[in-house]
C-alpha cells in the first residue's frame, strides 16, 4: 500500500476543486442510505470537504472566527435536529439540492481563481 504525504497544501486548483466535490458526493450519498454510523460519517465527510474549499478566506478577527466557527457548528445541530441524530435518512431531493448548490458555488469561485492568475 502507498501512503503519500505532502507537507506543502495543494496548489493545484483543479485537484483541490475535484477531491472537495467528490468528498461532498460521497457524504451526501452516505447520508441518504438511512444508516447511523453513515450519516455521521457522511457528516464528517462533509466538514472535512469544506476545509477544501477553493473560495479565497479573507483575514479575519478571532471573534469574527468564533462566529463562523458557531454558525457552523449550528449549523450541523440542524442537520441532526432534522434527521433525528441520524436516525432518518437524508431526503434525496436535499442530497441533490445541496450538491448544486455547492457545486455552483465551487465552480464560480475556482473560475474567478482561475481567471485572476491568468490576468496576472
Amino acid at each position: 500500500m502507498l501512503i503519500v504525504m505532502h507537507q506543502e497544501p495543494m496548489k493545484n486548483s483543479t485537484t483541490k476543486l475535484a477531491l472537495n466535490l467528490g468528498l461532498f458526493a460521497v457524504a451526501a450519498a452516505l447520508m441518504c442510505i438511512g444508516n447511523q454510523w453513515l450519516f455521521f460519517f457522511g457528516l464528517a465527510l462533509m466538514v472535512i470537504s469544506g476545509f477544501l474549499s477553493v473560495r479565497p478566506r479573507p483575514r479575519m478577527s478571532w471573534p469574527a472566527r468564533l462566529a463562523l466557527g458557531l454558525l457552523g457548528l449550528a449549523a450541523v445541530g440542524v442537520f441532526l435536529w432534522l434527521s433525528s441524530c441520524g436516525r432518518e435518512p437524508l431526503p434525496l431531493a436535499a442530497a441533490c439540492a445541496m450538491m448544486l448548490g455547492v457545486s455552483i458555488t465551487e465552480f464560480r469561485d475556482w473560475r474567478a481563481s482561475r481567471d485572476a492568475t491568468e490576468d496576472a
